[in-house]
């Protein structure tokens, strides 16, 4: 479900966003994004660890980026603020993707680093107003 939401927000957007790292230890639902991705006509990447997503993203250079909060190698949070230094002066849409509720994390430094964070399953109008409003 939360990759046909997140399908159907790229389809709109497809003109600005066309490089995609998506970044999750859970490389069933990786695999499965990149694959529908791929299929829209988008250009994808994946990561499978912090550390791998560095290096994927040095050469892959995406315009949008879909980070797993709770990676086994480091915090999502250190993710985009390491992702944001590497990529720079390029800024990438930074979208955190987690199960987890902000109001349960660190949610300051969350805000600071993420454009959006969205809890799984998300909701596809909730993603699209959120992106208009930004």
């Amino acid at each position: 479900m939360v990759a046909v939401c997140l399908i159907r927000f790229l389809m709109r957007v497809s003109a600005v966003a066309k490089r995609i790292l998506i970044v999750d230890d859970n490389r069933d639902l990786a695999c499965a994004m990149s694959m529908m991705l791929t299929m829209c006509g988008f250009d994808t990447a994946m990561a499978y660890s912090g550390a791998s997503a560095l290096l994927t993203a040095r050469d892959f250079r995406p315009q949008v980026a879909l980070l797993d909060i709770g990676l086994p190698d480091m915090n999502g949070c250190d993710l985009a603020r390491d992702l944001r230094k590497s990529l720079a002066p390029a800024r990438p849409f930074l979208i955190a993707i987690s199960a987890v509720d902000p109001r349960d994390s660190n949610s300051a430094e969350t805000r600071e680093q993420f454009d959006l964070y969205l809890l799984k399953p998300v909701d596809p109008d909730r993603l699209l107003s959120l992106l208009s409003a930004s």
